[in-house]
Formats: C-alpha cells, structure tokens, sequence
C-alpha cells in the first residue's frame, strides 16, 4: 500500500491581497506484486497488459514508462500530450475494465525499461510491467572445449554450458548423453553438470541446448565422452600342476580404454621374479616354484597415469610323497619280521603304503612276516602313492633285500667205492645262509677246512687201501649249531696182510694158532698153504 500526497495551489486575487488556498489532496494507492517480464523484438509491436480490475463506466488507466512518458486514457481517448507520437494506443481489457497499453516500432534505448499502470479506483491500483527486447542465442559452447573430452572412470569432472550473456531471456539449458536427458544431474544450476566417469558412457555424445523460447530453435554445443578405464583381468583359477611338467597360464583381459595394455607377472613371495608378457611360462616346474602369482595389465592415461587391474592365481605343484632310504635286513629263520616304511609328505600329503615281491602284495606302510622261512628271502618294494586332483597318482619306491639266515644243511650221499691207485674227490653240498665253513676229519685228524662254500671237496690223489675210511664234514656259518656228516670211502684194493712172512716153531702134538690182519676189499679167501 503507498500513500500519495498531492499539493494543488489555487489563488484569488483581490485588489492588492491575493489569497491563497493550499488544498491536501491525500490518495492511498495499492500496488499489485504480480509484475510480470515482457519481451519483443525491434520493431515489433507489443501489447502491455494492465490486468487491475475496476467496475467504473469512466475508466482512466495511467501508464507510465521510460523515460518517465505518461499517457493515459479515459473512456478511449488517449492523453495527446506524449512524446512517443501515434506509437502509443490504448485497447480497453474488457476482461478487467482497464486499458492495455499498445507501442508500435519498438526502439531499442527507448522502449525497454519499467512500465506502470494505474487505475483511477479507490484505492488506486497499480501493476508493474518490466518490457525487455529478445535476444536470440547465438552462442553456446562448452568448458572444458577439449573434443574429445576425457574423463577418468569413477572420477568427477565438471563441465559448463556458456551461453551468450545478454540472452534474454534467461536461457533454459538441457543437457543430454546421446538421447537420454540428463538434466536432473545439475540439481538447481543447469548451466553446469557433474559428470562421473563410466566406460559404459565412453564415446558417447555430451550435449548441451540452450533455449529462451523466442520461437526459435535451441542452439546446441556437443562433445564426445572419452571415458579412459583401466583393462580388467579375467579371473585366473588355481593351476595344479605336476612337478617337472610344463606350466603356460595366460592372462586375458576384457577391452579397455587407451587398448594398448602391458602385461607382467609377479610372484607374491618372491620379489625377484618378475616376468613381461601375458603369459606366465615356468618350463620343468618344481615344488619350490609353488605359491601365489599375480598377472598385472596396465594402459597409460593421456595425462601420464595408469590404469591397472590385478588378478593373482595359485600354483600348486603336485609332487609324490618321498621314501626314506632302506637298508638290507637280514633274520634268522622263524623269527618275526617288520619292517616300517618312512616317507616325507608330498604334494597332496595324504599317503598311502603297500609292499610288493613277486606273487606277494601287502597294504600298509609295515612289512609283516611272522616265522619267516628261507623262501621269504628276496627283494621286496614299498611304494607309497598320493592322488592329485587331476586324478593321476604320485608314486616313489624304495627296494629292500631280506635275508633269511639259517644254519648249514650237508647233503647226505651213500658210500663212495674207489679202485686202489685211482684218484678220488669225495664232494659234498651245503645248504646254508650264510654260506658254511667246512672241515674234513679223519677222526680227530683234521685234513682240510674251506671258507663260505656251498660245496666242499676232498681230493685223495693215488688211493690205497688204507684210505679206506669214514671221513667227516663239519659245517658251520654262525647261525645255530655245527653239523657233520660221515663220508665213507672204499678203495677196492687186493688183499695185503700186514706181515707177508710168519715163521711159528711147532711140535706135532702143538696145535697151531696165529692171526694176521689183511686189508683188502672185497673182502678176500684165506688158504692155509
């Protein structure tokens, strides 16, 4: 609400006095706030509108306007007294009784500006209309100007929309990626947007348009999105891998931005490995060369930087379990033998054991064979084995020799006959383990000893009948107690007494009685001569 105050001086003259009214004409004035903008272009022509509402059949409508022209009109009739000529006319509004204010060849620098209008009510009403010229968009360009424009994935990047800044009026802006309105990004200024870099969006088009609705198509600045990313690794899965074969893994990774990728490898326990390339090779593998290995691809950014993606992968070398070494066995016959079979783990660690000879297999890292027997002797095998998880099996096997022991066993053989002058070997065959020492005896007499035999001899060069006798074999090899066994020889030899002549002094009545040994096989005749 404003209040008026207005001074009229009217002044009566008498003879020399002159008398002098001051009237106070006060008028309170009500002043409407929904002023509005109104844009025309050079040369036009434009209508104002003065929406206040009056009932009155003698209406006068005020305007006022740059520079401070008044016009005003009542009941149709226009106030001649302006200095804008026959540009100004007035149309009553017959919606609100008021006169709308009509300026024909608008002039820039003197049409545009603040107009007002006033209703002659009580109070007196009065709306303000702001006039303004069109000015079309003409330019608009984008901050940053780079196209392409990169942008790194996940970072933000802020990009302005400038438009020509005496565009009236004030332009709307819209921005777009490829035919997608994104404009509800900018939240409150739309002359800027905050772009988040998405590899989905690289190549895309970044548009800004830019309008003021001046019946003219909207103006538009594009770039395309060069959204840089890293490349990423496929998943590499666990290798298992037998030891001393070859290992070639691969790394691939899916497409990226710049393409151009490097690849290495690392092992992650051991700083010094390092090897360039996409694919890990490790040629005759061993157990040692198990762990964790990580392929790396790599692409420089335009601003230097790189993108990296890293995936790591497990060697896991498989490898047999590893027997200990086994020394020969040697037990006596009939005792118990058990034998344990050591191994150092492999690669899986679970183990398991079997021993095997010719004919003869026994689960088990223990070798069991109660009362042995001579004919257990041999080499027997224990193998131990793991199941990889490839499905073949890890093996390693260790020989060992058992050694029964037993005491001598001399063969026995009949009577061995010679004829007088001849040669004889009297031989006999020993079964022992160890092999046997063996001495020939002639009752105490001691003729021969051999050392670890399994046969003894006994050579008597140019037999006489005196050789004639039992020999004895005695064998031994530590293991229980010494054996014998007679040997009898016989030398076939004609009859030889001991005395050749007995002379015997006899009577006739003396009977004679003498004796004389005869040696002689077979036995001989005796004739008394």
């Amino acid at each position: 609400m404003e209040c008026r105050i207005m001074l009229h001086f009217n002044t009566i003259r008498y003879n020399k006095y002159c008398l002098i009214w001051l009237v106070f004409i006060v008028s309170i004035k009500e002043v409407y706030n929904q002023n509005r903008t109104v844009y025309g272009y050079e040369r036009d022509t434009v209508i104002l509108i003065c929406p206040l509402s009056t009932s009155a059949e003698s209406v006068i409508t005020t305007w006022t306007g740059p520079p401070e022209n008044v016009v005003y009109f009542y009941n149709d009739i226009k106030n001649p007294s302006i200095d804008r000529g026959e540009r100004l006319f007035g149309i009553r509004n017959t919606a609100s009784g008021a006169y709308n204010l009509g300026i024909t060849n608008l002039t820039i620098g003197v049409d545009d500006g603040m107009f007002s209008c006033e209703v002659n009510t009580n109070p007196i009403q009065q709306y303000f209309v702001n006039f303004k010229f069109y000015v079309d968009i003409h330019n608009v360009t984008l901050i940053p100007s780079a196209n392409p424009l990169t942008i790194q994935e996940d970072t933000q990047l802020e990009v302005r929309c400038v438009v020509n800044s005496n565009a009236a009026p004030a332009p709307t802006i819209t921005w777009y990626l490829e035919s997608a309105n994104i404009t509800s990004i900018a939240v409150t200024n739309t002359t800027f947007i905050t772009l988040t870099g998405n590899r989905t969006n690289n190549n895309k088009t970044l548009q800004c348009r830019a309008t003021n609705n001046n019946n003219k198509p909207p103006k538009t600045a594009n770039t395309t999105l060069n959204v840089e990313y890293p490349p990423t690794i496929k998943t590499l899965s666990q290798q298992d891998i037998v030891e001393g074969r070859a290992l070639f893994v691969t790394c691939q990774a899916t497409p990226r931005n710049p393409n151009s990728t490097t690849f290495y490898w690392i092992k992650v326990d051991n700083p010094g490995f390092r090897q360039n390339g996409l694919s890990l090779q490790v040629p005759n593998i061993q157990r040692t060369s198990s762990g964790t290995y990580r392929c790396t691809a790599e692409n420089i950014y335009i601003n230097g930087e790189k993108g990296q993606d890293s995936q790591t992968m497990v060697v896991n070398v498989l490898y047999p379990p590893t027997l200990i070494t086994m020394s020969r066995r040697n037990i006596i016959e009939g005792r118990d033998l058990s034998v344990y079979c050591t191994a150092t783990p492999g690669n899986p660690t679970s183990t398991t054991f079997y021993w095997t000879n010719p004919g003869f297999r026994q689960n088990g890292s223990t070798l069991q064979l109660p009362n042995i027997q001579r004919t257990s002797s041999g080499t027997y095998r224990c193998t131990t084995e793991n199941n990889y998880n490839n499905g073949e099996k890890g093996t390693d096997s260790q020989s060992m020799i058992v050694n029964v022991q037993y005491s001598p066993t001399i063969e026995n053989r009949s009577l061995q006959t010679v004829n007088e002058s001849e040669s004889v070997t009297l031989t006999r065959n020993i079964v022992s383990n160890p092999l046997s020492n063996a001495s020939w005896y002639i009752g105490t007499q001691l003729l021969k000893t051999e050392s670890s035999v399994q046969t003894t001899t006994l050579t008597i060069e140019n037999t006489k009948c005196t050789d004639t006798n039992n020999y004895t074999v005695v064998a031994s090899n530590g293991v229980g107690n010494n054996v014998t066994r007679l040997v009898e020889l016989i030398v076939n030899c004609k009859p030889m007494p001991d005395n050749t002549n007995i002379t015997i002094g006899v009577t006739c009545t003396t009977e004679i009685e003498f004796s004389t040994t005869i040696i002689a096989y077979p036995e001989p005749l005796y004739e008394l001569q």
